[in-house]
């Protein structure tokens, strides 16, 4: 098991100031294998004049906007985000491909823990044996100190090859 790392860039920032993060997802190294099929991701978590980066391991799949948080109220036709949050998580981004996948972020008081997550697709067997929702798991990557009241701005931008950022599009599936 990795040792946890806790980033504590953000001491001293006022508490008024939002936490803007930003998953950034970069283009696939190479395509033609397994490997470098997977979409690096970098987390850039800002508070005032405070920036934290941190480079998460590369996930493969799609990124539907019907299960991205930051598309909240953005999705066409008044839908909702599917969304795998559970109490205390604030904000997520995940990757489809046979499975559902990324990470997400848990706060408790001033620590902001970002977590791995994953969930097989489809139905697993339940305790009788009846099929039940595959139970999703979670693995501490690493942990942020931030102001325990900041509120949170999620975003996710797409990075071409160049280095260029564009928002990601939520009126798309």
């Amino acid at each position: 098991m990795r040792p946890l790392i806790v980033l504590a860039l953000f001491a001293g920032v006022a508490a008024a100031d939002p936490l803007d993060v930003e998953w950034r997802v970069y283009p696939m190294p190479d395509p033609s294998s397994i490997d470098g099929s997977k979409q690096p991701v970098e987390l850039v978590a800002t508070v005032g004049a405070a920036t934290q980066r941190v480079k998460l391991p590369a996930q493969l799949g799609q990124l539907p906007p019907r299960y991205q948080t930051a598309c909240r109220g953005k999705l066409p036709r008044g839908e909702d985000v599917v969304s795998p949050l559970r109490a205390g998580e604030l904000a997520a981004i995940a990757f489809e491909e046979g499975g559902t996948g990324g990470y997400l972020l848990r706060r408790s008081g001033d620590r902001l823990a970002v977590i791995a997550w994953s969930q097989d697709d489809g139905a697993c067997p339940g305790r009788r044996g009846e099929p039940v929702a595959c139970p999703r798991h979670d693995r501490v990557v690493t942990e942020l100190r931030v102001p325990a009241f900041a509120s949170i701005r999620e975003h996710i931008a797409l990075v071409d090859a160049k280095g260029g950022r564009r928002a990601f599009a939520c009126a798309g599936d």
